[in-house]
């Protein structure tokens, strides 16, 4: 008997330490002031805002910074991204986007043949979306300047930089933003659907009413069912 169990003890060892630690991604986007929406499902969540004009960041981190780093520690060796913003539009709707007071018609270019086109759907929008692409600019790691947003937390400086953006969004019911980057290697990134960011619109007034309506009528059913 104490033979199996040291037999599973070390094997459940072996599995642990065979586990990689979480990473934290390359790029990630973040909404200042917003709330973290994952509905209950790990693998997928956004940082999410309801107002229509805000501060939208992209975060380019290449490893968390430690105390020691600065005083002879280890520096992770120099390395430049060159940073596309994605942003996505329910297909069909019409409205418009301001990113530091210009129109994001106007900014849009051609992204390059590097990036992957979006592949993932997202079932809460049946029509799909439709991407532009904004180029941000050179993201590079020689400084610590970059936070890690964490399902909800912000936290843990490290090695990287910040672009931020002031955003307004009038007319559309939802958009999402995504940050892809091309590195000094070709290496290419994207950040994962748990680190990025999106818009919600406020339901209309009229929309507010026409639930608030429909549950008062549920009111006398609910009465009859407890009689």
């Amino acid at each position: 008997m104490r033979k199996s169990l040291s037999i599973i003890t070390l094997s459940l060892v072996i599995v642990a330490l065979s586990i990689p630690s979480m990473a934290v991604p390359r790029l990630q986007t973040y909404i200042w002031w917003s709330d973290y929406v994952d509905d209950g499902i790990p693998s997928q969540g956004t940082w999410n805002t309801r107002s229509n004009d805000f501060v939208l960041t992209t975060a380019a981190y290449w490893e968390k910074y430690e105390v020691g780093d600065l005083l002879g520690g280890t520096r992770p060796a120099y390395d430049a991204m060159d940073t596309y913003l994605r942003i996505g539009i329910p297909r069909g709707e019409t409205g418009s986007i301001y990113i530091n007071g210009m129109e994001v018609s106007t900014l849009t270019i051609t992204p390059p043949p590097l990036l992957v086109p979006p592949s993932v759907s997202d079932p809460s929008i049946p029509n799909g979306l439709d991407y532009s692409y904004v180029r941000i600019g050179v993201m590079d790691n020689r400084c610590v300047g970059a936070l890690h947003f964490d399902h909800g937390m912000v936290h843990d400086w490290g090695w990287g930089s910040m672009a931020f953006a002031a955003v307004s969004v009038r007319g559309f019911s939802t958009v999402k933003f995504d940050a892809q980057g091309i590195d000094m290697c070709r290496n290419t990134f994207a950040n994962p659907l748990t680190h990025d960011a999106s818009f919600s619109a406020t339901p209309e007034p009229g929309t507010l009413s026409l639930l608030g309506l429909g549950l008062l009528g549920a009111v006398p059913l609910l009465k009859r069912k407890k009689r």
